[in-house]
């Protein structure tokens, strides 16, 4: 589910990766536009890969991604892999670093089809 591992109870600690996977279909008409996905925010990176390619990586604001490339009409697998930072983890160590403990895939996510 999206949102912050942090208010997810047995995530709240863990540092590491999670991967969102959603299924998506296009028209015919559909695919042959430009489309873009939109990730809203996340904490702290995003992997994006769509039917099985990689789509991009995005380490910084915009989560946006062109993915006309990958896209066809019909069925599309989207799949999301985010790595939160170690500000989780240090929560369960004695440490200095007490950065923000904000992690996951915030969203909303959507795809956009515009015009080319």
């Amino acid at each position: 589910a999206l949102g912050d591992w942090s208010r997810m109870g047995a995530l709240e600690t863990y540092s590491g990766g999670a991967w969102y996977r959603k299924n998506f279909s296009l028209t015919p008409e559909q695919a042959q536009q430009r489309a873009v996905l939109d990730l809203g925010s996340v904490v702290s990176t995003a992997e994006v890969r769509v039917n099985g390619r990689t789509a991009g990586v995005k380490v910084a604001p915009p989560w946006t991604l062109e993915i006309t490339p990958f896209v066809r009409a019909g069925d599309n697998r989207l799949e999301v892999l985010v790595l939160s930072t170690l500000g989780n983890h240090y929560v369960t160590i004695p440490t200095r670093y007490r950065g923000s403990i904000t992690a996951g895939l915030l969203g909303p996510v959507r795809v956009e089809i515009a015009s080319n």
